[in-house]
C-alpha cells in the first residue's frame, strides 16, 4: 500500500474540514438553546503491528501514532425533546509504507417523546473508517481490507404504545457508501423500511413480528432487494440472564449489471443473543445469518458469531474482551471471505480527567484462494476528559 494520491489527499482534507466544521458548529451554537451540556475528549495512542492491513507478503510491519478529538453536546430543547450531537476526528500516521489517514464520525440525534404513548427518534450520521478498524462489522471489510469506507445516512423511528403491553415500531432509513483505494467495491445507495409489533405476554416474556424491505443500488451491479418476515421473542431467564431471538425468511433479488433480471432466492434468516449480567460485568453471545448491503454486488449473505465481555475490576480499572467471526459468501466468485477478530483491553482511570488504556488485537483473514493472513496489533494510549459544562 502506498501513500495517498493528490486526489485522495484532497478528499481526506475535505472530510477533515467537514468534520471540524460539524464539531465547531456543535461547540459554538450552545447559546441558541438553554442549558446545553458540553463534553470533550482528547486521545493520544501508539500502535505497533506486524501487518496492520492484512496484506499478503513479507515485511508488512509498521508502527503508527494517532491523535483524536471527540466533542459532543446534549441539548435539552424542552421537556419533550433532546438533541445529541457527537463527533470525532482522528489523524493516524504510519512511520513507513502506509502513509497518513484521517478518520472520524459525526452524528446528530433528535429524540422527542410526545406523551406516554408516542415517541420519535431521528438520526443523521457520517463516518470515514479504515476497513481493518471495522473488520468484523461489515462484509465489505472482509472483501477488501485496504479500502477506506465513507458512509453517511439518516434514519427515523416511531414507537407507538397503544396500551401497557403492546409496542408498534416503524422505521425508515437511507445510507450511501463509497470506498477509496478499492477496485473491488463500488459506491452503493440503500433504502429500507420496516414495521414491528411487540407484545408482552408476561412480566418476563415478549413476543412479536417484524417485516422489512431493503433496496440497494450499486453502481457496478444494478439494483438488489431483500424482503423479510421474522418472528421475535425475548425473555428474562433469571435475575441476571436474558435472551432474544429472531427467526424468519428473506426473499432476495441480486441485481445483474447486464439487466437480465438478476438472481432470486428465498432463504432462512435469523439472529439470537444470550446475555449474562451479574453485578459488575456484562457477558453476551450473539449470532446472525442474513443478507447485508454490500459494495460488491448490492447484497451479500453474511454469517456472524460473536462474544463480548465488559466489566469493572476495581474502582478505577475496567476490562473489555471481544471475539468475532464473520463469513461473507461471495456468490459471484464461488467462494467466501472469512475474518476473525479477538481483542482485549484494560482501561485505568488515573484521576477525574486522565486515564490510560492498553490493548491487543488479533486479526485473521481467509481470502477466496484460501490463503490466510494474520496480524497482531498492540496499542497503548492516554485519554483526557474535559469537564462537562
Amino acid at each position: 500500500m502506498t501513500s495517498l494520491s493528490y486526489r485522495e489527499r484532497s478528499g481526506r482534507h475535505q472530510c477533515l474540514v467537514g468534520l471540524l466544521a460539524a464539531a465547531s458548529t456543535a461547540l459554538f451554537a450552545t447559546d441558541c438553546l438553554a442549558q446545553p451540556e458540553l463534553h470533550l475528549e482528547f486521545d493520544s495512542s501508539v500502535f505497533l503491528s506486524d501487518n496492520p492491513f492484512l496484506l499478503p507478503g513479507k515485511d508488512r510491519a509498521a508502527a503508527a501514532a494517532e491523535i483524536a478529538v471527540r466533542p459532543g453536546i446534549t441539548w435539552p430543547v424542552g421537556p419533550k425533546t433532546t438533541v445529541d450531537l457527537s463527533s470525532s476526528v482522528a489523524l493516524r500516521q504510519y512511520h513507513r509504507r502506509y502513509g497518513t489517514f484521517v478518520t472520524g464520525q459525526a452524528e446528530a440525534t433528535v429524540r422527542h417523546r410526545e406523551n406516554e404513548y408516542l415517541s420519535l427518534t431521528s438520526i443523521a450520521n457520517f463516518a470515514r473508517d479504515l476497513s481493518t478498524d471495522v473488520l468484523t462489522e461489515s462484509v465489505d471489510a472482509a472483501i477488501d481490507t485496504r479500502s477506506i469506507r465513507i458512509s453517511y445516512g439518516t434514519r427515523s423511528t416511531v414507537d407507538w404504545t397503544p396500551n401497557a403491553t403492546t409496542t408498534i415500531t416503524g422505521d425508515i432509513g437511507a445510507q450511501r457508501m463509497r470506498y477509496l483505494n478499492s477496485v473491488l467495491l463500488s459506491a452503493t445507495t440503500s433504502y429500507d423500511l420496516g414495521v414491528a409489533l411487540s407484545k408482552r405476554i408476561s412480566s418476563l416474556t415478549s413476543v412479536g413480528a417484524r417485516a422489512q424491505l431493503t433496496v440497494s443500488k450499486a453502481v457496478a451491479n444494478g439494483d438488489s432487494s431483500a424482503r423479510s418476515f421474522q418472528l421475535t421473542a425475548s425473555r428474562r431467564l433469571a435475575e441476571a440472564w436474558r435472551a432474544e431471538a429472531q427467526l424468519g425468511v428473506e426473499w432476495t433479488r441480486v441485481g445483474d449489471p447486464l439487466g437480465n433480471g438478476g438472481h432470486r432466492r428465498a432463504r432462512f434468516m435469523g439472529s439470537a443473543a444470550l446475555c449474562y449480567e451479574p453485578r459488575r460485568f456484562l457477558i453476551c453471545l450473539n449470532a446472525s445469518m442474513r443478507s447485508e448491503v454490500s459494495g460488491f454486488s448490492g447484497l451479500q449473505r453474511a454469517t456472524y458469531l460473536g462474544a463480548s465481555m465488559s466489566g469493572q475490576l476495581t474502582e478505577r480499572g475496567s476490562v473489555t474482551a471481544t471475539a468475532e467471526y464473520r463469513k461473507a459468501r461471495v456468490r459471484e466468485l464461488g467462494g467466501s471471505n472469512d475474518v476473525v477478530r479477538i481483542a482485549a483491553a484494560y482501561d485505568h482511570r488515573l484521576n477525574q480527567r486522565f486515564s490510560i488504556k492498553a490493548g491487543v488485537d488479533y486479526l485473521q483473514r481467509t481470502r477466496l484462494d484460501s490463503d490466510k493472513t494474520h496480524a497482531l496489533i498492540f496499542q497503548i494510549g492516554v485519554t483526557f476528559k474535559g469537564p462537562r459544562r
